[in-house]
């Protein structure tokens, strides 16, 4: 297999839900041009735009930035050390939508998704982010 360039993940993202760029662009309130520099020639544009691309496109920002490659195999899962997302949510006193979008901005990463669009977290990234979170409150 090989390695899909972020341009193209987001092209075929895009293509898949049937939207023109000038539709994506204007659901994710960034420029064309933006959209078009983006698939064609790789350039990055801007956090803000970034993450409003990858929540439009229901993507990670990994996965939009070519960290993380769909098809690739699955990891190792124990699954006395990970943690589906309703526990997850429960530990994190979040709801599910909340859990996602924290996921699509990077804030928590998952393992894997399983079936179902369920996601599966190490305890130890939910730990961190709990602690991450208490500080914050502090």
């Amino acid at each position: 297999m090989t390695d899909m360039t972020p341009g193209r993940f987001a092209r075929e993202c895009r293509e898949a839900r049937g939207w023109s760029r000038d539709q994506l662009a204007a659901r994710a309130a960034v420029s064309v041009s933006t959209v078009a520099r983006f698939e064609l020639y790789g350039q990055l544009p801007n956090a803000r735009a970034l993450l409003r691309l990858a929540d439009q496109l229901d993507t990670s920002l990994d996965a939009l930035v070519g960290h993380e490659q769909p098809g690739q195999p699955e990891p190792e899962l124990d699954e006395e050390t990970s943690v589906g997302s309703a526990a997850a949510c429960e530990s994190l006193g979040i709801d599910l939508p909340t859990l996602h979008q924290w996921v699509r901005w990077g804030h928590i990463r998952p393992i894997t998704t399983r079936d179902g669009g369920d996601y599966l977290f190490d305890n130890a990234e939910v730990e961190r982010l709990l602690i991450q979170r208490a500080g914050a409150a502090l």
